[in-house]
């Protein structure tokens, strides 16, 4: 089956990371590979290659499934639940960040350790298993406790610090999350998310910013070697850099510009310039006056 005929958020051939509601498994992700797309029963599905464990014969894995429990003899059936998700983003701890970022789509970086509350990933017998950080103990390690069943296994493990990694949910709508740690009204993120559009957006700013002064700079420049022409492109200047509703750039800015969107707050000396939208063509970038 062609992939690319239906929409579908993977890929064949894509690495991506699975679970299951089978016993003893609960909780637990396995990194994976799609080998190719089923249909079985009506529904979509998918067929995995499991890195960890490559003996193991896989079924039609859906997108999303319910666990089926049995209440007074009737089958029940829990909420859905997403089975497949792409792989896990690159991971790095606050300390360990190397300069520049890699150009991933998205980062995680999470704080240097981990504290009581967290909600984490850890890495035994080949998956990760989904739980929160209860203790820390000595020796770089921590203890943790699994969700208990039917979501989990249960019982509390004792972890080494070095094999957690931040917990992420991940849905088709809105990609990568770091869920809440902690108590509801006292929550916190173990981990933040970089994305590769605000690195961009940054080195943008930072050289729409270079090129403003450079441009501020000529312009005193040519005001002093010619008063009236000076006078009259400064106030053209000035006129256009105090509306409070548009700030319109010369045209090689403008060209330059053009060829990018960005999503991205800059501030400088006068104004907070909080950047909307920058569509191709388009001649001025949104903004509010400080």
């Amino acid at each position: 089956m062609d992939s690319n005929d239906l929409s579908l958020p993977f890929k064949a051939g894509q690495e991506a990371e699975s679970r299951s509601f089978e016993e003893g498994y609960r909780s637990a992700w396995f990194r994976c590979k799609i080998k190719e797309y089923l249909v079985e029963k009506g529904a979509l599905g998918h067929r995995l290659e499991y890195y960890d464990y490559p003996d193991e014969i896989t079924e039609c894995i859906k997108l999303f499934d319910s666990d089926a429990i049995e209440v007074e003899g009737l089958e029940l059936h829990k909420k859905m639940e997403l089975m497949v998700r792409p792989r896990y983003p690159l991971f790095y701890r606050e300390s360990d960040l190397p300069v520049p970022l890699p150009e991933c789509d998205v980062i995680v970086i999470s704080n240097d350790t981990w504290k009581v509350g967290d909600l984490v990933d850890w890495w035994c017998d080949g998956c990760f298993w989904s739980g929160k950080v209860t203790q820390i103990l000595e020796n770089e390690k921590v203890q943790i406790k699994l969700p208990d069943p039917p979501a989990g296994q249960g019982c509390f493990y004792e972890a080494l610090s070095k094999d957690l990694r931040p917990s992420l949910s991940w849905s088709p709508e809105c990609g990568w999350m770091v869920p809440m740690s902690g108590e509801l009204n006292n929550g916190w993120h173990c981990a933040r998310l970089n994305w590769l559009h605000e690195q961009d957006a940054q080195k943008n700013c930072s050289l729409r910013n270079v090129k403003t002064e450079f441009s501020s700079a000529n312009l005193i420049s040519e005001t002093a070697n010619s008063p009236d022409k000076g006078r009259d492109e400064y106030c053209t200047f000035a006129k256009s850099s105090t509306r409070e509703d548009c700030y319109s750039l010369g045209s090689e800015e403008n060209s330059n510009l053009a060829t990018s969107k960005c999503l991205v707050s800059a501030r400088s000396s006068m104004h907070d310039i909080r950047v909307v939208h920058y569509e191709s063509g388009g001649n001025c970038l949104q903004g509010q006056m400080a």
